[in-house]
């Protein structure tokens, strides 16, 4: 049907268009509730790169992204989203503060430094979910 220029073929291709988009967008809503957050994001991404301006699809990739822990992944794209309206006018939908609750950290994850996992560890950040030994004044380490 992509050659056809028939307005009844115009209009098939928009209605699967809309209910393609419906139904990632459910699928990432989906997927973020039952904890498979990397398909959640694809999918929400799929959404997201098909209609930009679309704040539905925006919230949900953003949902999806702070349920995986990607703080800075969600802060980009809400950044993205804001930018995507500015560009045609528009002013966006989201509150920002719906989604990251106001924090002494804001301005760390405005700015998007990287972080260096040897670096991190250094200053005190816990990479992984096991627990750590004691480590320090009076504490007993065996070799």
């Amino acid at each position: 049907l992509a050659d056809l220029g028939e307005p009844w073929a115009n209009q098939e291709r928009e209605a699967f268009r809309r209910v393609r988009l419906h139904a990632l967008e459910a699928l990432c809503t989906q997927l973020t509730a039952a904890g498979r957050r990397s398909a959640a994001i694809r999918a929400g991404a799929l959404v997201v790169a098909a209609e930009p301006l679309r704040d539905s699809a925006r919230r949900n990739l953003i949902e999806a992204h702070l349920a995986a822990g990607n703080v800075s992944e969600a802060v980009q794209q809400y950044e993205a989203f804001v930018e995507a309206c500015s560009r045609v006018g528009l002013a966006p939908n989201l509150e920002l503060t719906a989604f990251f609750p106001p924090s002494p950290a804001w301005p760390v994850l405005h700015v998007r430094r990287p972080i260096h996992v040897g670096a991190a560890v250094g200053r005190g950040l816990r990479l992984d979910a096991a627990p750590r030994r004691a480590v320090g004044a009076g504490a007993v380490t065996r070799g």
